[in-house]
């Protein structure tokens, strides 16, 4: 008999926002990254000049160290349009670990460091960095402390390069998809016969010949094809075609667009020459938007059209939400906000930006902070590039500052957007009130695999609601429209409770609900940050696939001490069930391809299986192993069902893959918990009475406290309720961690694989 505990009906409708697992301490939003470079020759920075000024993307060599951690052989150059220079002393770098051994620090192979020309203030480029990534993927960003042969160089800013390896991480690839950089060096050529004059990375149909599109784009991945699609794709724009989402994933698109609006970053997609963003092209053949370069946001860059005199504050304060609305030369923003449903949901998007990072005050706070953690580093920079002086105004106040021999006024960021608040709290498109999404269920509670089911929900002030559903992550969301008719689920007939029907297969469903009022011209998502956040339906069988782990290096090894791949079967009742003919497999074409023997998996038992193609070891060894870029695992029963199933992406060394809740959640990668249950806290609450760790307060809200008794220090890991890493720091005597951000639910510390402790923050 199954167990239905109340945690099920929690996580069935638990919310969902997907984050890829990155290495946490080269990016640690709440401290410094140290790098230190040693070059051979002194006159080092006269060579990279050279380099620079050749332009042959020629690298000199030298030894870097990591928070610590030592490479050879890596190759260093300078980066940068405008804010590379070579009479200052502080130049941007790019720097590769693998230019000639294959090396990479968790994962990177370039580090890119910016020195943040133009931003008086020092914090545009991380605090955007901050913003985008609670709606979207986008590189992150910190601050880096560089030492060149000995001697503190400066602070920099350390930004996540975007490449072939990000791309697949982020948008769960496992092929060479299509990639873009859409930012033109400002080297036009004369347009081509036949071919229309853009105007930057516009989208804009130039012509049906990839030649006319050279000029403006940079491909980045493999040169063999990729060009006709962004073609196919510009051609779908100039037409404004029905199936538009097909070619592109809208609501990325619109995520971005509505944050670059909204910080005033005119050096993007929506200023004077479209430019500054990535196009991925996703194994559903759609193209991504991925925002790029953040160091002229809030104001930075005032020029709004070309040939054009630079906007005034008072304009950038009151720059128009909806710009570009009737702007050919800006074919996406055109086409989003002449769609009526698009414009809704752009706004709707707007709007959540607004009350989540401007309104609440985050943004500011944020800004503040990391003021505070820099402020003795740019005292200290020998080579900063900005006074001291300049660096506490700007946060506030407009600063003047000589930017290559031009002078020119950077706004403060609170100056530019405390007004701006204001004024778009007072626009017409945020003075309505959009409709309200309830008590949001399903039916029957027991989710069935491969099953129908209905959500539902309260629906107020909306006449037309639509539920967007998919399988798993490499999916697109589908839709279906939401009836208050009693024929769907839904109660009575009129009585503001919404059906929607829909197929639920072994994997379960991830889900959003949006609804508008189209006499009102508003319209609202459920969860707010949907499509990049979604509510999860959960589904179960007897047996599942639990935990898996496809990049075994150090953590567990089998009886032959070997560090192998596996996968943990746990068993959902309380009856002890024999696997006798059930078969495991990588290939749905391939269903025999591991026969279980005759072995027992016990009630609420666990039961591991090693997928190393050695099946003549002692034990259960399968003859596949899996692939750490990603692929699939099903489980077979003797009549040759499938009964379960997991699809994952790229893999993360040591790091496993596991249902959270254990049995019954959907797959996160986490800690691994070999052969045991997947809750982090169930095997080792006693550490922090080991280790004398103080946690307090307990409920919390803004902010939390840790101390140690012990005389050392901890690497501390903050996972939430889905087992995913959100937070790591330091810990040494005592801490106190600002968590205004997070938020209500369980959170869990963990210190070297073994549980600190749960905190719960309840606002």
């Amino acid at each position: 008999m199954k167990k239905y505990w109340c945690i099920l009906v929690f996580f069935t409708i638990s919310l969902i926002h997907f984050q890829t697992l990155f290495s946490q301490s080269l990016f640690n939003p709440d401290g410094l990254t140290l790098i230190e470079i040693t070059f051979e020759n002194s006159n080092w920075d006269q060579q990279l000049d050279a380099f620079y000024a050749a332009d042959l993307n020629e690298r000199l060599l030298a030894t870097i160290e990591i928070n610590g951690e030592s490479f050879d052989s890596v190759g260093i150059r300078y980066r940068g349009g405008g804010t590379y220079n070579a009479d200052q002393g502080k130049n941007p770098f790019n720097i590769k670990l693998d230019y000639i051994k294959n090396h990479d620090y968790a994962g990177t192979e370039t580090l890119i460091l910016n020195n943040g020309a133009k931003d008086p203030s020092f914090v545009r480029e991380v605090l955007s960095h901050d913003i985008a990534n609670q709606y979207m993927p986008s590189p992150r960003a910190n601050y880096a402390k560089v030492f060149v042969n000995g001697s503190y160089h400066g602070l920099y800013v350390n930004v996540e390069n975007v490449d072939k390896n990000f791309m697949s991480l982020s948008f769960n690839s496992n092929r060479e998809n299509t990639f873009f950089d859409c930012s033109p060096d400002g080297t036009i050529d004369p347009p081509i016969v036949g071919c229309a004059e853009g105007i930057g990375s516009s989208l804009e149909y130039l012509g049906a010949s990839v030649e006319c599109y050279k000029d403006y784009y940079d491909k980045k991945s493999d040169p063999i094809g990729g060009w006709n699609e962004l073609v196919n794709l510009s051609n779908a724009m100039e037409a404004s075609a029905g199936d538009i989402e097909n070619s592109i994933n809208i609501d990325r698109a619109i995520w971005m667009l509505a944050m670059q609006n909204l910080i005033v970053n005119l050096e993007s997609y929506i200023g004077a020459a479209p430019e500054n963003y990535y196009l991925f092209r996703d194994e559903n053949d759609r193209f991504n938007t991925l925002p790029n370069d953040f160091n002229e946001t809030f104001g930075g860059d005032a020029l709004l059209d070309q040939g054009q005199q630079e906007l005034t504050l008072t304009e950038l304060q009151y720059l128009d939400p909806l710009l570009r609305s009737n702007d050919n030369t800006h074919i996406l923003m055109k086409l989003i906000l002449q769609d009526s449903r698009y414009k809704r949901q752009y706004l709707a998007h707007f709007r959540t930006m607004l009350e989540e990072i401007i309104n609440s005050g985050w943004y500011a706070t944020r800004a503040q902070e990391l003021v505070n953690m820099i402020s003795i580093e740019v005292t200290n920079d020998p080579n900063k590039i900005y006074s001291e002086s300049q660096f506490i105004a700007n946060l506030n106040n407009t600063t003047t500052i000589d930017y290559n021999g031009t002078m020119i006024d950077i706004p403060g960021v609170a100056e530019l957007m405390n007004q701006r608040l204001t004024y778009l709290l007072a626009h017409p498109e945020f003075t309505k009130t959009p409709p309200g999404i309830n008590n949001i269920g399903h039916f029957p509670l027991d989710v069935i695999p491969n099953s129908n089911n209905t959500i539902t929900a309260e629906v107020t002030d909306a006449d037309f609601i639509y539920l967007g559903y998919r399988n798993n992550l490499t999916e697109v969301f589908q839709r279906v429209e939401m009836f208050d008719d009693g024929n769907h689920s839904d109660g009575v007939a009129g009585d503001g409770v919404y059906g929607g029907d829909i197929f639920v297969g072994l994997e379960g469903i991830q889900y959003y609900i949006y609804a508008e009022n189209s006499n009102t011209d508003v319209g609202t998502f459920s969860p707010k940050r949907a499509e990049e956040e979604y509510y999860n339906l959960t589904t179960y069988g007897d047996v599942v696939i639990n935990e898996l782990m496809a990049s075994n290096s150090t953590i567990v090894a089998d009886q032959d001490g070997e560090y192998e791949d596996w996968v943990e079967l746990y068993n959902n009742t309380s009856t002890s069930m024999n696997l006798n003919g059930y078969y495991l497999t990588d290939d749905a074409n391939d269903l025999m391809k591991y026969q279980f023997p005759n072995v027992t998996i016990d009630g609420d038992g666990y039961i591991i299986v090693w997928l190393d193609s050695d099946p003549s070891q002692q034990g259960l060894h399968a003859d596949f192993k899996l692939s750490a870029n990603g692929e699939e695992l099903l489980l077979v029963n003797a009549n040759l069902q499938v009964v379960d199933k997991v699809v994952f992406g790229a893999q993360t060394t040591d790091v496993s893959y596991a249902r959270f809740p254990n049995g019954i959640g959907e797959f996160v990668a986490k800690v691994p918990t070999f052969n045991s249950s997947n809750g982090l806290g169930s095997a080792n609450v006693n550490l922090a009475k080991e280790l004398g760790v103080k946690i307090y307060p307990n409920p919390t809200q803004d902010y939390l406290t840790i101390e140690i008794k012990e005389d050392e220090d901890l690497e501390v890991d903050i996972f939430n309720a889905l087992g995913q890493k959100i937070r790591s720091f330091q810990l040494s005597e005592k801490i106190q961690l600002d968590i205004a951000d997070f938020r209500n639910g369980f959170y869990w510390l963990s210190t070297k694989g073994r549980v600190l402790g749960r905190v719960v923050v309840q606002k």
